[in-house]
């Protein structure tokens, strides 16, 4: 297991050098506003565990959820289970990170195991996760082979019951 904390003592980073980790099963990532350019510079193809704690506002940062969605798309990995946890605080007037969430797991579609903590939730996300009855239909089946969710949400949010239950 690989567990990256990092320090860093400058706010932008002009060299980016970038790691394979060809045979790395776990990575667990801690990202604050100073390390959030770590999923830019790592490949990781056999990634099966991924934990990433985004830290203070760094989860309000477009660029780092693109760059996790752009790492797993460059590793195509047989990600299994997945957990975003957020220490920041959301409301209904917060910029949504569903639509980052959804894009990181359309770059992974064989996982199990699913856990979101302090995001921001709407019914658009339940309804993505949703299986479509009809064989071949590509509106939904995200995570055709989800096996446990968690969803943890620290604030106010917009998933309803009815949404949660249509998922089921």
């Amino acid at each position: 297991r690989i567990y990256a904390s990092l320090i860093s003592t400058t706010p932008k980073v002009d060299f980016l050098p970038t790691a394979t980790l060809f045979h790395s099963r776990h990575l667990h990532l801690f990202l604050d506003g100073l390390t959030d350019y770590l999923p830019r510079a790592l490949t990781c193809p056999a990634l099966e565990e991924l934990s990433i704690s985004f830290l203070d506002d760094i989860s309000g940062s477009h660029d780092t959820w693109d760059s996790v969605a752009n790492m797993l798309s460059r590793s195509h990995p047989p990600l299994r289970s997945l957990t975003l946890q957020s220490s920041a605080t959301f409301s209904s007037n917060s910029p949504r990170r569903e639509d980052h969430i959804l894009s990181i797991l359309r770059h992974s579609p064989g996982i199990r195991t699913l856990s979101l903590r302090g995001q921001y939730l709407t019914d658009k996300f339940a309804v993505a996760l949703k299986l479509d009855s009809k064989p071949g239909s590509s509106t939904n089946n995200l995570c055709s082979s989800l096996e446990s969710i968690t969803i943890l949400c620290k604030q106010e949010h917009d998933m309803t019951a009815g949404g949660v239950t249509e998922m089921i």
